[in-house]
């Protein structure tokens, strides 16, 4: 499970940004939390830190691009496009390839 968790409280400004409420997402604490609360026992965690985590979400967008390359007629393509738009604009990492 990749579930983002708020290391401090979001402003207001920050859940427009990000088009998110605020109770979307716990405290680290609160999100093992809501894990048990589903009868889910943490096994293992590995936490990203700023340095990581475009790195996380630049594998991410790769997944969807050559996903997307080959199953660009799929019902869910321009939602997974629009997915990455969005998601793209809120990271530092470029990993740039001509259009086809």
């Amino acid at each position: 499970v990749g579930e983002p968790y708020w290391r401090e409280p979001p402003s207001p400004e920050v859940c427009v940004a990000l088009n998110v409420a605020e109770a979307d997402f716990a405290s680290l604490e609160g999100t093992l939390d809501r894990f048990e609360s589903l009868g889910l026992e943490l096994v293992e965690m590995a936490l990203a830190d700023t340095g990581t985590w475009d790195r996380y979400e630049a594998r991410q967008w790769m997944s969807v691009h050559e996903w997307l390359k080959e199953n660009g007629d799929d019902p869910d393509a321009q939602a997974l496009q629009g997915w990455v738009a969005r998601n793209r604009r809120g990271w530092g990492a470029f990993v740039l390839a001509v259009k086809p």
